[in-house]
């Protein structure tokens, strides 16, 4: 299932015990689209600078590069980019059903 703001996963490679999981094998392509494995993220960290009016985003800034984004959506979007450019977001589970 894949929104704006959430993406999971049931079956397929997760649950395929033909991939033995190491990244020369299985390169987890359909797992990791929205987020960096922590080894492949940068060394440095994204310095941004996030409003917010009465407890809601309204503007975030790239302290970086100079890039502000005050669209609802426009933030969303950025921020997940930015989170999964820095590894965020991921969390690897298995149920036990």
């Amino acid at each position: 299932d894949e929104t704006s703001l959430h993406i999971s996963f049931e079956s397929g490679e997760l649950e395929d015990p033909a991939f033995p999981g190491s990244k020369q094998e299985y390169p987890g392509k359909v797992l990791k689209k929205k987020t960096k494995d922590i080894m492949d993220t940068p060394d440095t960290p994204a310095n941004l600078t996030v409003s917010f009016k009465e407890g809601i985003p309204v503007k975030v800034k790239n302290d970086d590069d100079g890039t502000e984004i005050s669209d609802s959506l426009d933030l969303f979007v950025y921020l997940n980019e930015i989170g999964g450019e820095h590894g965020v977001g991921r969390i690897d589970i298995v149920e036990n059903r």
